[in-house]
């Protein structure tokens, strides 16, 4: 299953679109998530209220297959405000498989994942530093060491970051999120 629905995902990501340019109605000419609702699911976004708004931005090359007998393959997607978790839980449903994701979105605060067991995703802090570059650590003593290089005190606990950040004054530069861990349907 994963073998087919990478196929089809590629061939969205591949797609050339621009003969519909000049029309109106519903086109982009990037991988947009509509057409994963349309092409992969076989519904249509706006008569089945699917929320669909975004693109996909990268694919893997290839399906990577463990010893496990797992595969997988990531596709990462840039969208507007909220993770789509609607259409991946329809390809959840209807493909048979799992999905696992980790979603931010600075602007809303949505800093999310499902992933608790960290078998894909390991990250469970970020650190925004706009002088910098923005950083994730999958573990708290991670992220402390690296707040005690830049403003000179260490955290004991999450809780404690946001007042050394405020304490030093650097409420405009330095902004740390920790990922909260929910299921795909919320």
């Amino acid at each position: 299953m994963i073998n087919q629905l990478f196929s089809k995902f590629e061939k969205i990501f591949h797609a050339d679109r621009s003969e519909h340019a000049d029309r109106k109605g519903t086109y982009l000419p990037m991988p947009w998530l509509g057409y994963v609702v349309k092409e992969i699911l076989e519904l249509d976004p706006e008569r089945d209220d699917i929320y669909c708004r975004g693109i996909i931005s990268y694919i893997d090359e290839k399906v990577t297959n463990c010893d496990d007998d797992t595969a997988f393959f990531q596709i990462q997607t840039e969208t507007a405000w909220v993770p789509m978790n609607g259409v991946f839980k329809l390809i959840e449903e209807k493909f048979g498989i799992e999905v696992f994701y980790i979603a931010e979105e600075l602007a809303m605060g949505i800093f999310e994942g499902n992933d608790t067991e960290g078998r894909f995703f390991t990250d469970r802090y970020i650190l925004d530093d706009t002088e910098l570059d923005m950083d994730y650590f999958d573990s708290f003593d991670d992220l402390a060491s690296v707040i005690n290089d830049l403003i000179g005190e260490k955290p004991n606990i999450f809780d404690d970051i946001q007042g050394i950040i405020s304490k030093h004054e650097l409420d405009e530069r330095i902004m740390v999120y920790e990922i909260e861990y929910v299921s795909l349907s919320d």
